[in-house]
């Protein structure tokens, strides 16, 4: 016993001498996570006394609590403890002082994620659509509602016209009477949560404006899975999957622009049994391993997590998009040109529409704007992953991601400064569901002006060698040829695709 205290005493006269850090505004204040060794079996969160160096650190820098934040999802994060603690200017040395007790595994700071949406003047147009093809998309599927999207932001109005229709209800929870019915660990989350508040009501606080940054969350949700077809707002291009929101910034927070709560929020959807997960949030301050484990116990859980790169203009990783197992998506303008702000370089995987893009607004039901960021181009890609996986439910998160790269559109050519550093290149949602049914496009456009001639109700004319005919399902359409002229089977009514054999893929009308 003598020998542990004289070794804990020069823990303390060490770390004494270490000049105390200034708030740094890239991490959380009065927190830090701590996990222990799986020899100590030391449970922080149950922790009273009796450890006298433990002791001496939690007096000496004001600990006010010790709690299990992320329990159940596997060992590592089950020793994973979240400290708060009073002297906030003493950070650095706390972590120090933690680190070196022979129990402690690691000590980390929280670093403190922010939104990554650029402000900017209105545009009229619903470009983005169009360019990453999700009206062709929808005439090969249109999605059956089956896929859940947890849209994890600041805060999502869960009341706006274009969302109210399509919030995850969770089954196992009776609203309004106050018990964890489904023993999640969490009360009344019928259609999400409020990760920061610790409530079931993940909406903005009331009174803000079309200006405050509470609406980027209820922008995201709306881009990812805004109800389709309904004569009102914007569309996804999931055209019908499930929100459930999921809310990480207090209504104490002024402007709404940052998520110190961000891994909480995390937590909850892979409890809540999300399909997806959509942060457009981060930051550029390194790598953080209690987040990390968070991120592998969700992919481990098989949910897809897709993340935005950063507006930084910059080729440094961003997280948690540059974790392994998170699709990092980079933002385009409307000439599919990297936007001024994305970032780029060998941690994006691939690029979506993210500037001048409207969606819902959180500050009336019947809210809508723009916004840029790749805080926008995030939710597109997740909003794809949706589609794909309504269509085919059996895909792991390794094939969606593999999926999505190889159905992307090379852009190299409208950027020859970023040439290897745009990931698989721009998101191309039809490509990706006629990949899906067996039809390869070859890289060739499908959409470029039909050579062949029409000669009759169904008989067409075209110089190609070979001829294939599908239906939107992948199934071959039967047709006779004679010479150049094709004859489709007269049973055939609806859209199929044409296959020519220069490769060449066109949509072709049956009327």
């Amino acid at each position: 016993m003598k020998r542990f205290i004289l070794l804990f005493s020069w823990v303390i006269l060490g770390v004494s001498d270490i000049a105390s850090q200034t708030v740094d505004t890239n991490f959380v204040d009065a927190i830090i996570y701590v996990r222990t060794t799986q020899s100590s079996g030391l449970d922080l969160a149950s922790y009273a006394s009796g450890n006298v160096a433990l002791d001496a650190v939690i007096s000496q820098f004001s600990v006010d609590s010790m709690i299990q934040p992320f329990p159940g999802l596997n060992g590592d994060l089950d020793r994973t403890f979240r400290i708060y603690f009073s002297d906030t200017l003493g950070i650095d040395n706390l972590i120090q002082a933690f680190s070196l007790l022979p129990e402690v595994e690691y000590a980390e700071k929280a670093p403190l994620y922010k939104t990554t949406y650029v402000p900017n003047d209105d545009h009229p147009n619903l470009w983005y659509l169009s360019t990453v093809k999700a009206y062709d998309a929808w005439d090969v599927h249109q999605g059956q509602g089956s896929v859940v999207v947890a849209v994890v932001d600041n805060a999502i109005r869960t009341t706006h016209e274009d969302l109210a229709n399509v919030l995850y209800e969770n089954p196992g929870e009776i609203p309004g009477n106050g018990f964890d019915d489904d023993l999640n660990g969490y009360v009344d989350d019928v259609s999400g949560w409020d990760a920061a508040d610790n409530d079931n009501d993940p909406n903005p606080p009331s009174g803000i404006n079309s200006s405050n940054g509470f609406n980027h969350g209820t922008h995201c949700a709306g881009t990812a899975v805004a109800e389709t077809d309904n004569g009102l707002g914007v569309a996804s291009v999931a055209f019908n999957a499930k929100l459930l929101p999921v809310k990480c910034t207090p209504n104490s927070n002024p402007d709404g622009n940052s998520l110190p709560n961000a891994y909480d929020g995390v937590f909850y959807a892979i409890r809540a049994g999300a399909d997806i997960i959509s942060m457009s949030f981060g930051g550029a301050s390194g790598i953080f391993v209690t987040g990390q484990s968070i991120i592998q116990a969700s992919n481990a859980a098989g949910i897809v997590m897709i993340a935005a790169a950063g507006n930084d203009n910059s080729s440094q990783a961003f997280y948690p998009a540059s974790y392994p197992g998170v699709i990092s998506v980079g933002a385009t303008n409307d000439q599919d040109q990297k936007a001024g702000f994305s970032n780029y370089g060998s941690n994006i995987d691939v690029m979506a529409p993210g500037a001048s893009i409207y969606s819902c607004f959180g500050h009336n039901d019947q809210g809508y704007g723009y916004m840029w960021g790749t805080s926008m181009a995030c939710p597109m890609v997740a909003s794809l992953a949706a589609l794909l996986l309504d269509k085919n439910s059996s895909l792991s998160p390794t094939q969606l991601e593999n999926e999505i790269k190889a159905s992307c559109d090379n852009i190299d050519a409208q950027n020859s400064s970023y040439v290897g550093q745009m990931g698989a290149g721009r998101v191309n949602a039809a490509t990706a569901l006629w990949n899906l049914t067996g039809i390869s496009t070859n890289g060739y456009a499908y959409d470029r002006d039909i050579h062949f001639k029409r000669l009759g109700n169904k008989s067409f004319q075209t110089d190609a060698e070979s001829i294939n005919l599908y239906d939107l399902l992948g199934k071959e359409v039967d047709f006779k040829k004679s010479n150049q002229t094709f004859e489709i089977n007269s049973n055939f009514r609806g859209i199929c695709i044409l296959k020519l054999s220069q490769n060449q893929i066109y949509k072709l009308y049956i009327q």
